[in-house]
């Protein structure tokens, strides 16, 4: 919706999907209660990647244009060799052990809160804000826009979207390993 190109975000989905494994197989009680720990495993996993994409942006708001997708990749790259060299998460031979919580109803439950929150974003001030950075940076700058600011809220969202869509995915495959996230 703003017009910068990304790449970075399958890092994030391995971010957020391998928060909300650990939380749900080594931290939450796996049993009736699965499912709530579930929702809040994943609410975790899409913070942990909002905060990953936090300092990404702050770091790649200084470039423009393409630079951006490659400074996104590198992250992206970075996050796969740091997930294969952490033996307590599996490291190359992944992580095992989530029970199958991702279903149907849980999936349609996110999207639809995901809908309602993008939507809600897009005809805010700060959707606005987004769509004149999108039409014309510079103009939309000199009308007030703290356009930093503006695309750093936009790219952490995105980050923590991308997050939660981690963590469906973790659940739904129940092995995740770095080559899942590898974009090439």
């Amino acid at each position: 919706y703003m017009g910068e190109f990304s790449i970075g975000h399958a890092g994030f989905m391995a971010v957020g999907a391998y928060v909300s494994a650990l939380l749900t197989v080594r931290v939450f009680p796996q049993g009736d209660f699965a499912a709530m720990y579930f929702f809040l495993a994943t609410i975790l996993g899409a913070l942990a990647a909002a905060l990953a994409g936090f300092f990404v942006g702050v770091v790649s708001f200084k470039t423009r244009g393409d630079y951006l997708a490659i400074v996104t990749l590198a992250f992206t790259m970075i996050v796969k060799s740091i997930i294969e060299n952490i033996d307590a998460i599996g490291g190359p031979r992944g992580f095992l052990g989530m029970q199958p919580l991702t279903n149907l109803g849980t999936v349609f439950a996110w999207t639809v809160l995901c809908v309602w929150l993008i939507r809600n974003l897009v005809y805010s001030k700060y959707g606005r804000g987004i769509l004149s950075i999108r039409e014309d940076e510079t103009a939309a700058s000199l009308c007030g826009v703290d356009t930093r600011r503006t695309k750093l809220i936009a790219f952490v969202i995105s980050a923590a979207f991308a997050g939660v869509a981690g963590a469906l995915f973790a659940h739904l495959l129940l092995v995740i390993t770095p080559k899942t996230f590898d974009i090439i």
